[in-house]
This record gives structure tokens, sequence and C-alpha cells, in this order.
């Protein structure tokens, strides 16, 4: 399903053409699976927090600048 949703979005230039879409794919899940493993629900984290920072990794770092908001 990722590597498809990560293919249209390379076609529709979302993601910048030059972008693995398979590394980006297997880095991106590694780091959300991994947040089971560290996740504290008592921590200073919340999930929404964790989850806002991941997107904004992602944009900053992968997202097309003339597709941002």
């Amino acid at each position: 399903m990722w590597s498809e949703i990560l293919e249209t979005m390379i076609e529709q230039g979302v993601i910048p053409k030059g972008v693995n879409s398979r590394l980006l794919r297997l880095i991106g899940l590694g780091a959300l699976n991994w947040v089971a493993t560290w996740f504290d629900p008592s921590g200073t984290h919340s999930l929404d927090a964790i989850g806002d920072l991941i997107w904004q990794i992602a944009i900053d770092g992968v997202i097309s600048k003339s597709v941002q908001r």
C-alpha cells in the first residue's frame, strides 16, 4: 500500500522525482515502528506531538517545496 502511495506522490510531483521511494518507505515505516518500542504514555511526549514531529520532518525533508502550504 505504501509503495503505491509514495509512487503516486512522486508521479504527481508532491515528492521530487529524485527521491528513492523504496528507501523512503523503509526508513519511514522503520521510524514509525520504533515509536512503539520507546513510547511512554506517561512520558513527556504525547502521541500527537510525536506525530506532528514526524509529519514536519516529512514536509521539510521530502515534500516538494512547491506543494507545501
